[in-house]
């Protein structure tokens, strides 16, 4: 669940003391691994997938294949990624791991259109699972779909105010385009949701007289 929202450290933390009671759960240890590689550390998330494998016994083959698919997105070979999560998801097109998988993998692999596909598939099964919203933004900004990415940051930030990588996306959005009313509409949003998300790019940003402050 926190993984889902987006909550890195939450996951981190809550993956890692499940591992700790159970040093061989390797659900934990390949979901360990993703908020690992996400959180940029993709040599522990590397380390969480071998000790995965060690423990495949207690996984079911579905599992054992998302693992051989999870170890090409963290080695960065997106390509490969990309061919196995498509082959998995053609299996199973209603898990929302197994589409996140391709999700990533098409995004790194600048396969945009297809990103954005695969994220609202995602959304629509769940649509809780707001960290598939983060790159479903990225891609409508790389295509110059500026509007749509500023409205769907807006949608997805009001599911789940407390995301700091939505605020991150939805906040650099309007900023790169110097759109004065979406940073408008984001303060009100930011104001009132209560979020206390840290958000660096909205920390202090004086474009054209647009100041705001918020928590550090």
């Amino acid at each position: 669940e926190r993984f889902s929202i987006g909550d890195l450290a939450g996951a981190d933390s809550a993956f890692s003391r499940a591992v700790a009671r159970d040093p061989g759960f390797a659900q934990a240890l390949y979901q360990l691994a993703i908020a690992r590689w996400w959180g940029g550390e993709p040599e522990s998330a590397n380390e969480d997938i071998r000790r995965a494998q060690e423990n495949a016994a207690r996984l079911s083959p579905g599992e054992r294949e998302f693992i051989g698919a999870l170890q090409f997105l963290i080695r960065r070979d997106f390509a490969a990624a990309t061919a196995n999560f498509q082959r998995l998801a053609a299996g199973s097109p209603e898990d929302k791991m197994i589409l996140y998988g391709l999700e990533e993998a098409q995004f790194h692999s600048g396969q945009y259109e297809g990103t954005i596909e695969t994220a609202r598939r995602i959304l629509a099964l769940d649509p809780g699972f707001t960290l598939a919203g983060r790159h479903l933004v990225d891609a409508l900004m790389r295509l110059d779909r500026v509007a749509e990415a500023q409205r769907m940051a807006e949608d997805l930030l009001r599911r789940d105010p407390g995301s700091q990588l939505l605020w991150f996306s939805a906040t650099n959005t309007a900023a790169t385009h110097v759109d004065r009313a979406a940073l408008l509409q984001l303060q009100t949003l930011y104001q009132q949701s209560g979020s206390r998300a840290a958000v660096p790019a909205l920390a202090l940003l004086a474009t054209q007289g647009i100041w705001f402050s918020v928590l550090m």
